[in-house]
């Protein structure tokens, strides 16, 4: 069963926002507002990345 790209994207943008924030966390609690920027900029790589793969694969 093939899954779509959006979906591979989505996983992978959300397992590496997982893994940043844990390690954040762990390491660095008092810092953890320093999550919110990288969560977001990951969040927006992957809603780019998502609309250039649609693109890509409805051709």
């Amino acid at each position: 069963m093939s899954h779509s790209p959006l979906v591979k994207i989505a996983g992978g943008v959300g397992g590496m926002s997982v893994a940043i924030v844990a390690v954040i966390c762990i390491f660095a609690p008092k810092n953890l507002w320093v999550a919110a920027p990288i969560v977001g900029a990951l969040a927006a790589m992957g809603v780019m990345l998502g609309f250039f793969a649609r693109g890509k694969s409805s051709d």
